[in-house]
């Protein structure tokens, strides 16, 4: 099988996506990166043209089946022209719809994404929100395909020190500015608090240099930033738009709690788990912070969302969920090979 997406060395959540399946999965697959966040537009180009030419000029086996993950805007040109060459290879398709605005883009472009989707077999979303509104869309079944992450092998640490976690690309989306505006205020409220600020820049990371215990490390390893989810209090992630973030599921695995806003499959994530504050409400997010400074909040929050990560988005479901889907699409081929 082949999986189809965004580099899993490179920086962003889709990468993280298919590293976990990789790790997950029993089945050999073959891996063809498509893209890369990080990337130059000519380096951008070339991953384009290499992944076209593997599916043009690859010789592909009886039993195929291609696994695409696309977002939205240019991924559905760019990962919808691969997922029409390997269709038309003869292969099986699957697609994972990921993406902060994909709902909208959708909606806005749906003649475009239902001529790009019909050479899928399957389609799947991050949760049952985006599911129930991207079927209604495109007038076709959509299932819930969710993230999932690795449980560590040893318990979380308990909580300790003062410091908070943004983990992202530091843009407008993520909410950069709004949490650059309420960390004053609470440093102004308790002075011992340090937030750290994990990720590529996105056009604003320099709205916390010289913020007062603020710090920004820019782009870390992957290794590194789980280092600093252990050693944090809460992720803070003031959002405009998401999916299903990577980095709260994460944060969820080392016991960490989480500030988020009710965007995407987010608020049924934070359910018990974290606080919930609205789009933009700087106010809000300061009185979420204050109030994770309490270790009783802290620690409260953070055993709720190891239990739910464990539960419902660990690798033990995923790798069950994932071998039982390629599993039957490679069961099916070969049923169809006999027929």
């Amino acid at each position: 099988m082949l999986i189809i997406g965004d580099d899993p060395t490179g920086p962003g959540g889709i990468g993280s996506v298919i590293r976990n399946i990789h790790e997950m999965t029993d089945h050999k697959a073959s891996h063809v990166a498509s893209y890369r966040p990080d990337a130059s537009p000519q380096q951008k180009a070339v991953l384009f043209c290499q992944a076209a030419y593997v599916l043009l000029t690859g010789q592909p086996p009886e039993r195929w089946l291609t696994h695409v993950h696309l977002s939205q805007r240019g991924s559905f040109v760019r990962e919808g022209v691969l997922l029409w060459l390997a269709k038309l290879k003869g292969a099986a398709c699957i697609v994972t719809i990921h993406g902060s605005s994909s709902i909208d883009f959708l909606a806005s472009n749906s003649i475009f994404g239902r001529g790009v989707l019909a050479a899928a077999d399957d389609i799947y979303c991050l949760g049952p929100l985006q599911a129930e509104q991207i079927a209604k869309v495109l007038d076709r079944a959509v299932d819930v395909l969710p993230n999932f992450v690795p449980i560590p092998p040893s318990p979380p640490l308990g909580i300790s020190g003062h410091q908070f976690v943004f983990a992202g690309a530091v843009g407008a989306r993520k909410g950069a500015d709004v949490l650059a505006q309420a960390w004053e205020k609470v440093v102004a409220h308790s002075p011992a608090s340090r937030l750290l600020v994990v990720g590529r820049d996105a056009g604003m990371a320099g709205v916390f240099i010289g913020l007062e215990g603020c710090t920004v490390l820019g782009e870390c390893t992957h290794d590194t930033v789980i280092e600093i989810f252990r050693q944090s209090r809460a992720i803070i992630l003031p959002s405009r738009a998401e999916g299903l973030p990577m980095a709260l599921l994460e944060a969820g695995s080392y016991g960490r709690g989480s500030i988020a806003t009710p965007v995407g499959e987010t608020p049924a994530l934070l359910a018990d788990t974290g606080i919930l504050v609205a789009v933009g409400d700087q106010k809000g997010l300061v009185n979420a912070i204050i109030e994770f400074l309490d270790d009783d909040v802290a620690v409260r929050f953070g055993q709720a969302a190891y239990a739910k990560v464990c539960t419902e988005f660990s690798f033990e479901q995923g790798r069950n969920i994932y071998q039982g889907l390629y599993g039957a699409y490679i069961k099916l081929a070969d049923i169809e090979d006999k027929s």
